[in-house]
């Protein structure tokens, strides 16, 4: 018997410049910290920007969000920036690190519509706060995170990148290496 359920969630795509600059920004961090530091250390290619969480979803939800980005296929393209040096969590012991995402004006007219269409659709909506970003590494291993660390969190000066988001994603959880598969995916325009 199969016990787990698949998840979902709906992202931005980032093009491969970004990337590989979010790559080379992990490999920064991981030389400073350590790989020990993190239990969980993204793939490149699980590298995005999530809009909206939905969790497990049945057949009727998942064409419910195939109707809705059907709508965002009417968004243009957004212009944004991707910088080092994020985190959740609290210093000492960070429990995710990320890069930043700004959230511009359009980014967030669109992340709206998305939880205005879930909420009156019986989808799933994530309550938390909207924090945009992409996840470098994730599950803390306290034992291995070391104070001089901390400095790196405080003091390394931040990095950007221009990043153009062209398309959003329906992704599926898996237990492989990637960890997400895209279910569909739509171009802005």
């Amino acid at each position: 018997m199969n016990v787990f359920q698949t998840h979902y969630f709906l992202a931005f795509d980032l093009d491969s410049t970004s990337k590989d600059w979010a790559q080379k920004q992990q490999e920064k961090l991981a030389k400073e910290i350590g790989y020990s530091a993190y239990k969980s250390w993204v793939h490149k290619e699980d590298f995005h920007i999530t809009i909206q969480f939905f969790g497990a979803l049945s057949q009727d939800q998942l064409d419910r969000i195939k109707e809705l980005m059907n709508k965002l296929a009417d968004f243009n393209k957004i212009e944004t920036y991707l910088s080092s040096g994020g985190y959740f969590g609290t210093l000492p012991h960070p429990r995710v690190v990320v890069l930043d995402v700004q959230l511009t004006e359009y980014m967030n007219e669109l992340i709206q519509f998305v939880k205005c269409y879930a909420s009156t659709t019986d989808l799933p909506v994530d309550k938390r706060s909207y924090s945009p970003h992409v996840t470098l590494a994730k599950k803390v291993n306290e034992k291995y995170m070391l104070d001089q660390h901390v400095a790196f969190f405080d003091q390394a000066p931040a990095q950007k990148i221009s990043s153009k988001l062209k398309s959003i994603s329906l992704y599926s959880v898996q237990h492989t290496t990637p960890n997400y598969h895209i279910v569909r995916s739509i171009e802005l325009k």
